[in-house]
């Protein structure tokens, strides 16, 4: 897993709805964990829109399961994904549905 330190703090842009799942952060301890679309429109994952943590897998949103993009360029390690750019965006919850996610979300909130 990748756990490398953070750089800086990266809020992601707010210019979609966002869609809350189970709550608060647990690095930052301020920001949601909601779900994101990837800069390549089909890889949902789930971000925190403070710090910019990523989980892969909304069933294990701890510390253990943390990806730390690269916080100047939102890219996650290892891929060619960002979190910005591209068809990146918070994702709808048609998009969630149909990655099996929809039972997950616990509130939802417009930007």
């Amino acid at each position: 897993m990748y756990l490398a330190g953070r750089l800086e703090s990266v809020s992601l842009p707010y210019n979609q709805p966002m869609i809350h799942i189970v709550g608060v952060c647990p690095f930052c301890e301020v920001g949601s964990q909601a779900f994101r679309r990837c800069s390549d429109g089909t890889t949902i994952v789930v971000a925190c829109n403070e710090c910019s943590d990523v989980w892969m897998d909304p069933a294990y949103l701890d510390q253990a399961h943390v990806v730390v993009p690269d916080h100047r360029k939102l890219i996650l390690p290892g891929t060619t994904l960002g979190l910005d750019g591209g068809a990146a965006g918070w994702a709808t919850i048609e998009e969630i549905g149909r990655k099996g996610g929809a039972r997950y979300i616990t509130r939802s909130a417009e930007r």
